[in-house]
């Protein structure tokens, strides 16, 4: 009959994502921690400055991500609502909203980082 649907497809580290978030599965945190060091030093190498372009492009993707799963969710809850389960889904609305919050708000920090640390990689190829 096949194999269950969570041992389908290809090795994923955000598979649970229903039970973790995004930010728990993959610490964008350590992203932005890079981004950070990256632009307190003096002159990091350009190789250093796409790299940690790459990896926040794809951390703020991943967060991307993140807020349509979440938001999709809410959608699923408002319209499946019974109201004899509402102590049940007024916990799990709360944990959604928790999680929106916290992805856009690591989006925007992420962004931003993101912004300056292009422009410094700019710099840095025309003055190469």
């Amino acid at each position: 009959m096949g194999r269950p649907g969570a041992e389908d497809g290809p090795p994923d580290p955000f598979r649970d994502a229903a039970t973790r978030s995004i930010i728990e599965a993959w610490p964008c945190a350590r992203r932005s921690s890079s981004c950070s060091t990256c632009l307190r030093r003096d002159a990091p190498t350009l190789a250093r400055l796409e790299d940690i372009l790459t990896e926040g492009y794809a951390a703020a993707l991943a967060l991307e991500a993140e807020r349509l799963r979440v938001q999709r969710r809410l959608g699923e809850i408002v319209r499946a609502a019974d109201p004899a389960a509402s102590a049940g889904l007024a916990q799990e609305l709360a944990a959604l909203s928790e999680r929106l919050t916290s992805a856009e708000r690591e989006l925007v920090r992420l962004r931003g980082l993101l912004g300056t640390l292009h422009d410094r990689a700019r710099a840095a190829r025309t003055a190469a």
